[in-house]
């Protein structure tokens, strides 16, 4: 019963065709449905994809188990969607990056980021805003860029995620 109480915070990786309309046809099933889409991030890889013309939409959402299994199902029957992997956003394998401009770098920015569980890159620190990569789990890479905000350090972030690792089961 609490699992059916409790609103989640999922991940959808979903393979889909990449022509027009495949994008609105996927935001669709989720605003027919009363559920806000968090984050929606398109990619695909031209090397390797073989002469085919897909691609992979990494959707963010809070929703109810039951509602994001009813999503799920109604994704999956769409004649562009070729699968959905379906993950908790907790979920340990995967892996979200952030690429944030700052307003400053210095030791103070360097101290606060050491204290996430994340890998940390810094590619311009002597410009007017300096740029890092963030990476780790999607939960920690997030109160990151809002401890950032909330200090007024951060300028802009752009996310991306990567292929979630293989587990030991999978490899």
């Amino acid at each position: 019963l609490m699992e059916q109480s409790c609103e989640g915070h999922w991940l959808f990786l979903i393979e889909t065709d990449d022509r027009p309309g495949a994008a609105a046809a996927l935001a669709t099933v989720f605003s027919g449905r009363g559920i806000q889409i968090e984050s929606f991030i398109g990619y695909g890889d031209p090397a390797d994809s073989a002469g085919r013309d897909t691609g992979i939409i990494v959707i963010t959402f809070k929703a109810f188990r039951h509602r994001m299994e009813m999503v799920q199902r109604v994704l999956q029957r769409l004649e562009v969607v070729h699968s959905v992997d379906c993950r908790d956003y907790a979920d340990e394998s995967l892996v979200k990056t952030a690429t944030v401009s700052l307003v400053r770098w210095d030791e103070s920015v360097e101290n606060l980021l050491r204290d996430f569980d994340l890998d940390l890159t810094s590619l311009r620190e002597d410009t007017p805003h300096p740029l890092a990569i963030l990476s780790g789990r999607p939960v920690e890479v997030d109160r990151a860029v809002s401890t950032l905000s909330e200090r007024a350090w951060l300028a802009s972030a752009t996310y991306a995620f990567l292929p979630p690792r293989p587990t030991v089961a999978e490899a």
